[in-house]
């Protein structure tokens, strides 16, 4: 009688080993799938939330506002801090603009349409040629600055800018940076409607008095400064169609 209720006993013990083992394993089984899932789920997130700051980080123009001139219809980007004022045309034939000045008070731009300035030549020193590919208008924005004559290293009062420029004025004056040239002292880019052209201009320059060359090429390298180019390398014409 002993030795079968040790038996019953023993047989108990291993159905109850076997569940146990059952359990276990159908524990871990699913613990390993949550795992995986959790696991999965946290790298979809983190590679959107990479995605998105790499998006946010390659977009020079993120949060900046935009503007568009109603009647000859081009238009720039500008960063928020900047101050924006503007005096838009009203008709074909009207002259109207915008200007921006950065937070600091010392580099300026400045839009305008039906610009009748001359386009004298003089001598110039190009730092920089920009050539805009999504424009919608062949045009290059000439960065550089006048420079005087003599061993005194003056470069003059506001010289240093970046100007936007028809590719054809390049054309007529070819600018090699680095080397000095002549160039059109204010150089315009083509405003086309429907049967008339017109002059344009937008330009870069300081809001302060630039008196050496070195503080003209320190210019150049200035934050805003580059700004201001980002702001002239947002130009595009948008169709009234």
């Amino acid at each position: 009688m002993r030795q079968r209720k040790y038996a019953k006993q023993a047989g108990f013990s291993i159905v109850e080993a076997l569940v146990v083992i059952v359990v276990v394993v159908v524990i871990g089984a699913a613990g390993w799938f949550v795992y995986q899932y959790q696991t999965q789920a946290s790298g979809a997130a983190k590679k959107n939330d990479s995605k998105s700051t790499h998006q946010a980080e390659t977009d020079p123009y993120a949060g900046w506002k935009n503007y568009c001139d109603d009647v000859y219809h081009y238009c720039f980007k500008y960063p928020q801090d900047w101050t924006f004022s503007a005096t838009p045309a009203e008709k074909l034939g009207d002259t109207g603009g915008a200007q921006l000045l950065n937070p600091t008070k010392t580099v300026g731009v400045t839009y305008t349409d039906n610009y009748n300035q001359d386009n004298g030549l003089n001598r110039f020193m190009p730092v920089s040629l920009d050539r805009l590919t999504d424009a919608n208008q062949d045009v290059t924005i000439v960065g550089g600055y006048i420079p005087t004559s003599g061993d005194n290293g003056i470069a003059g009062n506001n010289v240093p800018k970046y100007r936007l420029v028809d590719t054809s004025v390049l054309e007529a004056h070819p600018l090699v940076v680095g080397t000095e040239s002549q160039f059109e002292v204010n150089p315009r880019f083509t405003i086309k409607t429907p049967g008339a052209y017109w002059s344009g201009g937008f330009w870069a320059g300081p809001a302060v008095t630039i008196d050496s060359l070195d503080e003209t090429n320190a210019w150049f390298k200035q934050a805003d400064v580059k700004t201001s180019l980002l702001i002239l390398k947002s130009f595009s014409y948008q169709s009234n169609s």
